[in-house]
Parts: C-alpha cells; sequence; structure tokens
C-alpha cells in the first residue's frame, strides 16, 4: 500500500513542496500556493526537505 505524502509534488525528473495558501494570505500576496523545488528526483532526500520546509512555514 502506497501512503502519500503530503506537500510533496513530482514536477518532471525532481520533487517539489506544494502548499495551498490560506484565504487571508491569498489576499495578501494574490497566489494560492507556495512551491519551492527541492532539487532532488531521490525521495529519501525529498521527504526531510519537506519536512524543514513544513515546520518553517
Amino acid at each position: 500500500m502506497s501512503r502519500k505524502i503530503l506537500y510533496l509534488q513530482r514536477r518532471g525528473d525532481n520533487f517539489s513542496f506544494r502548499v495551498a495558501h490560506p484565504d487571508e494570505f491569498q489576499m495578501m500576496t494574490g497566489k494560492r500556493e507556495f512551491t519551492k523545488t527541492l532539487e532532488t528526483a531521490d525521495k529519501s532526500v525529498a521527504i526531510p526537505r519537506i519536512l524543514m520546509l513544513a515546520v518553517e512555514l
């Protein structure tokens, strides 16, 4: 059984961090989501990076 990792998105060969902004933040920034490349194609490297970004947000 496959588990889905929150905020993880595959874009081409690399993984990205992707999270939707709350409505209040959307009105201030004009953006619906925050995305950042994790600069890796290795899922075992991407997961710790996602966790660090999630804590920062």
